[in-house]
């Protein structure tokens, strides 16, 4: 009796563990929040919004987009962004353009530290976190009599939610506004109940091809509240989102012309990843690895895009990638290295930002074009080319509505992300430059001490980076910390000095560097 007592006791004290267990929040390194059981580890952890501050040329582009199409959309755009909008309350645009152009003016915002960038935003966030119902449905819900210019029907459509999931998520990193916890909860709540009925391509296809954004953004909830009904969501939103495992791997697309949306594409690079934290099926780390060797065969061109004006092209390096493409595909490599750590994506972003990103607009960021050509020679009004959809000859030019509008609020995001990913906390208490661009960034350590480290240099147009440690504490003298340094896959002779001693350590081509060390402040790598 004595025995079975003991067991029982022991049976009653494993259940109360596991179920704390479950309810205590994730695990986390120097305050950074890790993958919650039963999702895989992560070895790279996000930073707030505004830990990372650009400098130098990155510095002034933000400025350019502050100045440019970024800051002034709504001036520039009003029929579209302005106060009709219905994400607003009002009566026009009720789809994706408003939300994207948020997207990329949020981060834009609180990285500048801008009060009247985040104050824009603002309007829109408060608009989107109000226009929830008791079901918890948010967002415009009323289809209107088509208008020209404007997109007022499918406000039920799940696509658009997304981007707004998005902003919403980072404008949490920035402010930790606690309102926006229990409304993505609610929201989620939502989906999983109404998922079954009407799925994610039940009012357009965008929303299966892309519902990558969506799971995302279920599983950084859950490592923060733990509620299990965000797996079982997460689950449901897989089984219904596009099979980019098979298109990668065992489908044909790839090799069939006019087969896949050039931007689904770059959205939906990400998914197989992203559900990787889930699933643990090595299959689904390994599928964009397959795609991206089939990609460059076949459709790739020397910017890390590929031919897609707007459906994919095989072996014509004179076809058109869209402006679109090139900022979807950064925020999916962004999210895949954070999850697999996996140093090719980090050289791929690289390659897709500095060189197919920055001549898609203007130098002032007040224009842009739809679709980009490799080595063009000439921007012009021409009604032949051989593009799969062209748009009334004005598809190459440099504007504001030439192609489709979507790139004019798209574009926003594409410089601010890539800033924000430059610099992350590691799971063993230091920081990480995965990506190089000159930026300070301050972060807390080991102990809790917040450090601040200065990277200065010119690349990619050089190859010498500058990094200098420094503590927010004057009391703080130093603290140990690895700091962790990509070298890239095209350095095959690097060289490491710390205070102007050369590192006895390997700096193999396309591997991490780990410096482990007390850092003084003033230390220099």
């Amino acid at each position: 009796m004595e025995g079975k007592l003991i067991r029982y006791i022991m049976k009653k004290a494993l259940l109360v563990i596991s179920a704390l267990f479950i309810l205590l929040p994730s695990a986390s390194a120097a305050g950074y929040t890790q993958n919650r059981y039963p999702l895989a580890e992560v070895p790279y952890l996000e930073l707030p919004i505004g830990a990372i501050r650009a400098d130098g040329w990155l510095l002034e582009q933000l400025n350019r987009q502050k100045d440019g199409l970024t800051g002034h959309l709504d001036e520039v755009y009003p029929q579209v962004v302005g106060d009709r909008n219905a994400w607003l309350g009002g009566d026009g645009d009720c789809w994706e353009r408003g939300p994207y152009w948020i997207d990329g003016l949020l981060p834009l915002a609180y990285i500048l530290n801008d009060e009247g960038l985040k104050a824009k935003a603002g309007k829109w966030v408060e608009a989107i976190l109000n226009s929830q119902d008791s079901a918890g449905f948010f967002g415009p819900s009323v289809d209107l009599p088509a208008e020209p210019g404007l997109q007022r029907n499918n406000s039920h459509d799940w696509w658009p939610k997304m981007v707004a999931l998005k902003i919403l998520k980072q404008y949490y990193m920035a402010t930790e506004d606690e309102r926006v916890i229990p409304f993505l909860t609610n929201y989620f709540k939502y989906e999983l109940q109404m998922l079954p009925k009407y799925h994610l391509d039940h009012w357009t296809y965008w929303g299966r091809q892309r519902a990558g954004d969506n799971l995302e953004v279920v599983y950084w909830l859950y490592n923060i509240t733990g509620d299990e009904f965000l797996l079982k969501l997460g689950e449901l939103i897989h089984s219904q989102t596009n099979d980019w495992t098979a298109v990668f791997t065992t489908s044909d697309k790839l090799y069939r012309q006019n087969s896949i949306h050039c931007v689904n594409l770059g959205q939906g690079f990400k998914e197989p990843v992203v559900y990787y934290q889930q699933s643990k099926d090595s299959k689904h780390l390994n599928a964009p690895k397959e795609g991206m060797k089939k990609i460059r065969s076949l459709i790739g061109l020397p910017t890390g895009l590929w031919a897609g004006d707007e459906m994919i092209h095989i072996g014509d390096p004179n076809r058109g990638s869209e402006l679109c493409t090139a900022v979807e595909m950064m925020f999916s490599l962004e999210e895949m290295l954070k999850v697999t750590g996996d140093l090719q994506w980090a050289d791929y972003l690289e390659r897709v930002a500095y060189n197919a990103l920055p001549t898609q607009a203007d130098d002032n960021y007040s224009s842009r074009q739809y679709y980009q050509q490799t080595n063009q020679i000439e921007c012009s009004r021409v009604s032949q080319r051989n593009f799969s959809t062209p748009h009334r000859d004005t598809d190459q030019v440099f504007g504001i509505l030439n192609g489709y509008p979507c790139c004019t609020t798209n574009m926003h995001q594409g410089w601010p992300k890539f800033t924000q990913n430059l610099w992350y906390a590691t799971d063993d208490c230091g920081l990480a430059a995965l990506i190089y661009a000159p930026s300070t960034v301050t972060a807390k350590v080991a102990d809790g001490i917040e450090v601040t480290v200065k990277e200065e240099t010119s690349y990619p147009f050089s190859e010498d980076i500058k990094m200098t440690v420094s503590y927010t504490d004057k009391k703080v003298k130093g603290a140990f910390f690895p700091v962790r340094l990509r070298i890239p896959a095209w350095c095959d002779s690097a060289v490491i000095k710390v205070n102007g001693q050369a590192a006895d350590i390997d700096c193999a081509a396309g591997e991490v560097v780990s410096l482990r060390r007390t850092w003084a402040k003033g230390d220099v790598i």
